[in-house]
């Protein structure tokens, strides 16, 4: 667990040096929105069950998660949230 902590430092002091203070406003102003929000109170847990969604996948195809459980006992769900 240290080590974690002293990468998470270098990466806080990295990140400090390369971005703008105007940035860091535009960052800590989100982080605040979001917090007013509640939206942490509406997220679902570990073990909850998800409502019935469609996304599309890599190539473009439409997947529904009810198509998906009818395929297997379990899904796993990863968000990745950036730019690619």
């Amino acid at each position: 667990m240290a080590q974690l902590a002293v990468r998470l430092n270098r990466i806080r002091r990295a990140s400090r040096r390369s971005i703008s203070p105007e940035l860091v406003v535009q960052m800590r102003q989100a982080i605040e929105e979001l917090r007013a929000s509640k939206a942490m109170t509406r997220v679902l847990r570990e073990g909850h069950e998800a409502p019935p969604f469609a996304l599309l996948d890599t190539r473009g195809e439409r997947v529904r998660l009810e198509d998906l459980l009818e395929q297997s006992r379990a899904v796993v769900l990863n968000f990745f949230r950036g730019h690619w």
